[in-house]
């Protein structure tokens, strides 16, 4: 979760090149790295999304209802390099239910404007 930047950097050879810049960005491909230490890998299956806490927390507050599993990386003895103040993942098993309760708030959305009517993204009265 945060601001990263994506486009078309330095292509003057007329390639497509889209690049993703920014510290979410950094953040995933460090998270990738660790999902190939034994003790990580052990706990995941292929599909299963991680997320960290922020992005945890975002879903929390729109009140979606999803089963999220709680990873501690320290008492597993693990860190996620240039990110040591990353303590917590949390992994989501791709389901029928994750995939009904995450599309619900995307279904009462029918034009751009309706999302300022509801009181913006988080849907809090204005």
């Amino acid at each position: 979760s945060g601001e990263a930047m994506v486009g078309n950097f330095g292509g003057l050879d007329s390639s497509v090149e889209i690049t993703a810049l920014g510290s979410p960005v950094n953040f995933l491909s460090r998270l990738d790295e660790l999902t190939k230490a034994p003790e990580m890998a052990q706990l995941l299956k292929p599909g299963d999304l991680i997320l960290c806490e922020r992005s945890a927390d975002l879903l929390r507050e729109l009140g979606i209802p999803l089963e999220l599993v709680l990873i501690d990386l320290c008492k597993m003895g693990l860190k996620v390099r240039d990110f040591p103040e990353t303590r917590i993942v949390y992994t989501l098993k791709p389901n029928d239910v994750h995939y009904a309760a995450l599309l619900e708030p995307y279904q009462t959305i029918r034009e751009p404007d309706d999302v300022e009517r509801a009181g913006g993204a988080n849907g809090s009265e204005s």
